[in-house]
């Protein structure tokens, strides 16, 4: 379990912006997997969202198909996780994550599983949002248009959505 502090001075008094329960290791967990494990399985394919909050936001939308790895950098745990799942994978990473590392993270899906990730090229979202803080309308258009990650690094290309 995880929480994030209330205080808005927390930089000034030194406290972490975000903390852990003692002996939780998120890193070998993935928020809503469980919760939502039917959901994805119907649907064919998983999201793969950074924060927690990202998850709940589409689940309050009827949207179970989200996963989080509770960071921007996803552990080998995770990944083995994400490919039990024997789905296909969407990374949609906050717009702060340089195109990079989304394609980073989707190679060490590749091999296995159909990888695609969101990439905002319309300038949808603010600066730090996750695709899942868009409203229904702009989240759907991003998935519709996502694209299919290839391991070959300049040719991946755009395919419409499930």
């Amino acid at each position: 379990l995880s929480g994030r502090t209330s205080i808005p001075l927390y930089r000034e008094l030194e406290i972490p912006k975000f903390w852990s329960y003692q002996g939780f290791q998120k890193s070998k967990c993935l928020y809503g997997f469980c919760e939502n494990y039917a959901h994805i399985q119907k649907a064919g394919y998983v999201m793969i969202y950074e924060a927690e909050k990202s998850v709940l936001i589409r689940a309050s939308l009827n949207d179970r198909t989200g996963v989080a790895i509770g960071s921007n950098n996803i552990t080998d745990e995770q990944v083995r996780l994400i490919l039990s799942l024997n789905c296909d994978v969407v990374v949609a990473l906050d717009k702060d994550q340089s195109l990079e590392h989304i394609k980073d993270m989707c190679d060490k899906f590749s091999k296995y599983r159909a990888t695609y990730y969101i990439w905002d090229k319309w300038n949808l979202l603010n600066e730090k949002d996750s695709p899942a803080d868009a409203d229904n309308k702009t989240f759907n258009l991003l998935l519709k248009y996502k694209f299919k990650y290839t391991n070959d690094k300049d040719k991946s290309e755009r395919v419409l959505a499930y």
